[in-house]
């Protein structure tokens, strides 16, 4: 079992176990969510939106909102660019997506996608796909909050 789903299973300063009557734990792709037996009636991202590539954030929200019940509420939250804290952009792309360069404790150097939107570019993001939308920024994260708009 891969380690961060072992380190998911416990909850809180006391590592207690998290009650896996009420808990399930599965691997999916993101992008192609499965058809689950229910509706969720929340949910919470927390450091994936700057991962996805800004040609496919809709795409992702589509699929994402699918899974939820009328009336969920969804809440990203996620990374703002700080200067002198975060890792600097390395460069960036034709479709105006970001990078940084990552370096591993190997000494392994890697290229990873890692976007700063402002709070327009997440308000026209989910712009006819969410109501109720909520932005907030502090001074190293910024939050999302919505209720996704029902498929027409």
């Amino acid at each position: 079992m891969p380690r961060r789903l072992i380190n998911a299973r416990t909850t809180g300063s006391q590592r207690q176990p998290i009650d896996t009557r009420k808990t399930t734990f599965c691997l999916a792709d993101a992008y192609a969510l499965p058809d689950f037996t229910h509706r969720f009636t929340s949910g919470l991202s927390v450091f994936w939106w700057s991962h996805v590539p800004k040609a496919r954030l809709r795409g992702f929200l589509r699929g994402f909102h699918r899974i939820f019940a009328p009336g969920a509420r969804i809440v990203f939250i996620e990374n703002c660019f700080v200067a002198g804290s975060s890792t600097p952009i390395s460069r960036t792309d034709e479709h105006g997506d970001t990078y940084q360069l990552r370096r591993l404790d190997n000494g392994s150097t890697h290229e990873v996608l890692k976007n700063f939107p402002s709070e327009s570019e997440l308000r026209a993001t989910v712009e006819g796909l969410a109501s109720d939308v909520q932005v907030e920024f502090l001074e190293y994260y910024w939050i999302l909050s919505y209720v996704p708009k029902a498929a027409a």
